[in-house]
């Protein structure tokens, strides 16, 4: 049985097979082509060169390294021997430690520095060619110490530590008030390790590097910050002969491509690794090509044998997943909907208590107020009668001037009474436990009010332009008018949170389709409106993007439910930065029961 599946296998991949030689002989092709090139004598002989210089790497060199032989290379290295090529001037590099000083090599007397920041102690004593790279800074923190939202406004607090030989401590060193030093980048991550600061800022290259050296368990990178330190040639300002070399050199290669090319050739490489040392790995590769070949022939033919069996149960346990993963949202979204109506049910509680409380003391104002209305009229007709002068002043006021403003006056306070009662009312309704379970008949204008005066002071808090145009005589609809009031508070809440400014608009209207028998209720906002990829997400519990403000994610999924309950549908559309519309349809009384008969 075996050896039938494997002829059946090499039949169907023999091109598998087929690869192994090949693959063999042409990794001998690149072996023998990357030792030709790397026999190129133009890299290593200066015959012919007019000129012969010498020149330090620098300070601050990411972008050189040291083969094990003793010899340079890597993207800078590269650059200046093309430069010395372009100029035909011999270019001799001069290595020392990278992470010495940059004040060390102003010192020495080094004419020519090819790795260099322009931080202003350089600046006095070099003159910078054009930049040919770009580093970042990276935020480093003890790990129990909080990320900074702006490191900048830490800086004064004394809990940032900087290393004295660092770019960031030569390029902002005057300006850095109340922050501790260290000699090197090792001193100043070991004093956060211990506890001593929580924060400093290296180079990007130079804090991986050094991590991984030190193996500290107690420091962490936070992240690159928005600085960019720019690399470029310093030559003395006393050689302006070698700053043009170095300079037109540079502007040269940009001008032929061939800054590009050696840029790229570093850019792509994963590591920056030199011509012989990917000889070296080259020739290790192919070494074991054919036996890591031979492995995967047979782990090929071992996992298709597998294929098909593991693919099976694969799809039985997807399924299974998928099936437990949806009870599992749908037991979630039971829970939260249990959760919020309880809570729902204790304000409704706590609401019911206060407008007794308040109903009270409005009666008696009521009462009061009818009884002063009375009086009133008698005490004028009165003073009338004893025809009272006009400037006669009563409580401050003119008897002319109060006997013109005391009936408006006392029509205010009845009105504001009678408003307090309604307001009073509607929230009693609104607490109240639904008992209509679905049956009643009601036009979707009366909810519609309800919704608006209880909501009354959140318009008025959110926007000036309200437009409300309820259609006249419309047919009801059947089922739960709490229920509806409640869709259509949280919809008018929602667009009140959507308002950024108070000049812009709400419009709310409903509306008889006749020819589809529907009420349709139609709000919408001159809001912020919402990113389409939200769109679809809506109506699913727990999605909101306001959860800093308490929002649940329970409101529309909600609202979606009773909709349908009630037979209807809800659609959402908006754009983001003009608004939102949303548009309710409900069924009349004749269609509902249509429904529930097919259903």
């Amino acid at each position: 049985m075996f050896w039938r599946h494997f002829a059946r296998l090499v039949r169907k991949n023999a091109l598998l097979f087929l690869l192994v030689p090949l693959t063999c002989g042409l990794g001998a092709t690149l072996i023998a082509y990357y030792q030709f090139i790397s026999s190129d004598k133009t890299l290593n002989s200066y015959y012919g060169y007019k000129q012969s210089i010498t020149a330090s790497l620098g300070a601050y060199a990411p972008y050189a390294f040291m083969e094990k032989g003793g010899m340079l290379d890597g993207y800078i290295i590269q650059l200046t021997r093309a430069i010395g090529r372009e100029t035909r001037v011999r270019i001799d590099v001069v290595s020392r430690k990278l992470d010495d000083t940059q004040e060390a090599a102003i010192i020495r007397d080094v004419d020519v520095v090819l790795c260099m920041v322009k931080t202003p102690r350089a600046k006095q004593a070099f003159d910078f060619t054009k930049p040919y790279a770009v580093n970042a800074l990276t935020l480093i923190k003890r790990k129990s110490a909080p990320a900074p939202v702006d490191y900048h406004a830490e800086l004064e607090k004394g809990r940032f530590v900087f290393n004295a030989d660092g770019v960031y401590h030569d390029l902002y060193g005057a300006d850095l008030k109340n922050v501790g030093s260290a000699p090197t980048a090792e001193d100043a991550l070991r004093l956060i390790d211990e506890g001593a600061y929580d924060y400093t800022i290296l180079e990007n290259y130079i804090a991986q590097r050094v991590l991984g050296m030190l193996n500290l368990d107690n420091v962490e990178i936070v992240g690159e910050t928005n600085e960019l330190v720019e690399y470029a040639f310093a030559v003395r300002k006393t050689k302006p002969d070698l700053f043009r070399i170095f300079a037109n050199g540079l502007h040269a290669l940009q001008d032929s491509g061939e800054f590009d090319k050696i840029q790229s050739r570093w850019v792509e490489e994963r590591f920056l690794i030199s011509k012989s040392a990917r000889n070296t790995i080259l020739t290790s590769i192919m070494i074991g090509a054919g036996i890591s070949l031979a492995v995967l022939v047979l782990f090929f033919l071992w996992t298709s044998m597998l294929q098909e069996e593991i693919g099976l149960r694969t799809a039985e346990l997807s399924s299974e997943i998928d099936v437990r993963k949806r009870t599992e949202a749908q037991l979630l979204a039971n829970q939260a909907q249990l959760i919020q109506a309880d809570k729902l049910a204790a304000i409704g509680t706590l609401a019911s208590g206060i407008a007794h409380e308040i109903n009270n003391p409005n009666g008696l104002l009521s009462m009061n107020i009818s009884f002063l209305k009375r009086l009133s009229g008698d005490f004028m007709q009165t003073l009338e009668d004893h025809r009272i002068e006009p400037d006669t002043p009563l409580a401050g006021i003119p008897y002319g001037a109060l006997r013109a403003h005391l009936p408006a006056l006392l029509a205010d306070m009845e009105g504001a009474s009678t408003r307090i009662g309604e307001i009073v009312d509607d929230l009693k309704d609104f607490a109240r436990p639904d008992s209509t379970r679905w049956g009643a008949a009601f036009s979707i204008d009366d909810p519609t009010r309800t919704a608006l005066r209880l909501l009354e002071h959140t318009i008025r808090k959110a926007t000036d332009h309200l437009e409300v145009d309820l259609a006249a005589e419309t047919p009801k609809i059947s089922g739960s008018p709490q229920k509806i009031e409640q869709v259509l508070i949280n919809l008018i809440v929602n667009a009140c949170q959507a308002l950024q400014r108070r000049d812009r608009g709400l419009f709310i209207s409903t509306r008889w389709e006749a020819d589809t028998d529907e009420i349709v209720f139609v709000i919408r906002d001159e809001g912020c409106g919402i990113p389409e990829e939200n769109l679809p997400l809506l109506r699913d519990p727990f999605f909101t993007t306001k959860r800093e403000s308490g929002g649940t994610g329970l409101g529309l999924s909600i609202s979606d439910t009773i909709v349908k309950a009630h037979g209807g549908s809800m659609t959402i559309d908006s754009a983001l930065g003009v608004g939102t519309t949303v548009t309710l349809r409900l069924p009349v009384e004749k269609r509902k029961e249509n429904h529930e008969k097919e259903s």
